[in-house]
């Protein structure tokens, strides 16, 4: 018979899940990933992630919100950050939304997006600041 698990469980699980799906995702490319495999990388049944998602693309999807999670928190935290934002208003001409866009940006170089049809790719953000000097 199966475990009874609580909302903690499976929040826990899906977390790791979509972790190891998010490494699996960059190294391979989303096409590339089997659910067979992120559940060997989990060390569970090959069913087990069926039990927490629908299937791969329901993951995909969960990964994909995590990641525009993360950079909205980055913007968040810009917004907050007003010592080391004024560095960033400071240049002649530069609009407070950009600024903060180039700061948010910058503060998640590690933020991993992906498009549904190529691996996932870092972005590369140009510099706003240098667009208006």
């Amino acid at each position: 018979m199966p475990r009874v698990l609580s909302e903690s469980d499976v929040a826990d699980f899906r977390e790791r899940l979509c972790e190891v799906a998010e490494k699996l995702f960059a190294e391979k490319g989303p096409d590339a990933v089997t659910m067979r495999q992120l559940a060997a990388e989990l060390g569970v049944s090959p069913m087990t992630p069926y039990r927490y998602f629908a299937d791969k693309e329901d993951i995909l999807a969960a990964v994909r919100t995590n990641g525009f999670n993360r950079f909205a928190e980055a913007l968040e935290t810009a917004e907050r950050d007003i010592e080391y934002a004024e560095g960033v208003f400071s240049v002649a001409g530069t609009d407070r939304r950009i600024g903060l866009f180039e700061l948010a940006a910058r503060q998640s170089e590690r933020q991993v997006f992906m498009d549904s049809t190529s691996a996932v790719q870092a972005p590369s953000w140009p510099s706003f600041s240098s667009m208006h000097s």
